[in-house]
């Protein structure tokens, strides 16, 4: 499963998955603590495992948007890399008619 270190969480230290580096997996224990604090700011009454599974939706909704927003992006890339190429290829049949362009 790979390396393992401990992190401070939400007042627990837990066993965590290393990701990339202790820093980055560090930096990311300090935004799911940041989300935490803020679920339990805005909850009336402490429910731990309630404000775990918020955290964890949050993030996952998070990693969902971020990975529609990348496929969007690369669907723009191909569409203007396809315009572009339609651009060149008509600049070249312009300046060199003798040229053959597949």
């Amino acid at each position: 499963m790979g390396e393992r270190v401990q992190i401070k969480l939400g007042g627990r230290t837990l066993s965590v998955p290393l990701y990339r580096d202790m820093d980055t997996t560090i930096g990311i224990a300090k935004l799911v603590s940041k989300r935490l604090q803020e679920i339990e700011k805005t909850s009336p009454r402490i429910d731990t495992q309630a404000f775990a599974l918020e955290a964890a939706m949050s993030f996952a909704i998070d990693a969902a948007e971020s990975q529609t927003n990348s496929e969007e992006d690369g669907r723009e890339m191909l569409l203007q890399m396809d315009t572009l190429s339609k651009e060149i290829a008509e600049l070249i049949r312009e300046y060199r008619p003798d040229t053959k362009i597949s």
